[in-house]
């Protein structure tokens, strides 16, 4: 019976959404570069993985002086809910062609991580542009909700005899149950709205919504109202 009064209320909402538009987009209209979790909502089932990407955007010769040579950051995350399984470098600061100095480090037991990469040789000018630091897969150990907090990010550059700090911001991640597409730890009419929006959208297709593909399968289809349908009504402490 829900599956069915949530399928009837999910081609109402579609409708609408055809008719007003909509969606939302992330568009960072700062002017320092920016270290950030994308995405920046993210949810799986218990015992699943997910990988997030710790990306980098706005660097310029403007605001960071020479380019940026080294980029350091610290994660943190319940340790309750998630373990981290591997950390993997992106290919941004490798993008000069230069070789990189990759470190990190697990520490599921306190729920925290660190990464690091360093250009092993000084070109002339560092990389400038947007891009990825790292990958980091994570394994689901309980459903729930929890910060993907970034901190003691570091960006520095070299001007040929010294390191010099690079001023910049951040925009934490955050984890959730499936389901709950606005991070608000529950799977509610505020969802299903977001449901209905991607209903029938396709990977590479404007309206798709990773959020709403629940099975995974690369498009927003009937399997996936049935599965958010089982978890309507869903919430979780923050």
């Amino acid at each position: 019976m829900k599956r069915n009064l949530l399928r009837t209320t999910v081609f109402v909402l579609l409708a609408v959404c055809i008719t007003i538009g909509g969606g939302t987009r992330t568009v960072f209209t700062e002017t320092l570069p920016v270290i950030y979790v994308n995405p920046e909502l993210t949810s799986c089932e218990m015992g699943g993985n997910f990988t997030i990407d710790v990306n980098i955007a706005n660097v310029t010769m403007e605001n960071s002086d020479y380019g940026v040579y080294c980029w350091e950051f610290d994660m943190s995350f319940n340790k309750s809910l998630l373990n981290v399984t591997s950390i993997e470098e992106g290919p941004w600061l490798k993008s000069t062609g230069e070789d990189t100095l990759f470190m990190s480090g697990i520490h599921n037991y306190e729920g925290w991580i660190v990464a690091m990469s360093v250009l092993y040789a000084y070109p002339e000018t560092g990389v400038v542009g947007s891009g990825t630091l790292a990958n980091v897969t994570f394994n689901v150990l309980a459903e729930g909700k929890c910060s993907l907090d970034i901190y003691k990010t570091i960006l520095t550059s070299y001007n040929g005899s010294d390191v010099l700090d690079v001023n910049h911001t951040i925009v934490d991640g955050i984890f959730t149950i499936p389901g709950d597409m606005d991070g608000n730890g529950g799977v509610d009419s505020k969802d299903l709205y977001l449901l209905a929006h991607s209903y029938g959208a396709s990977v590479g297709e404007s309206d798709y919504n990773l959020l709403a593909d629940l099975d995974r399968d690369d498009d927003v289809d009937s399997d996936d109202l049935d599965i958010f349908a089982a978890k309507y009504g869903t919430y979780v402490d923050p």
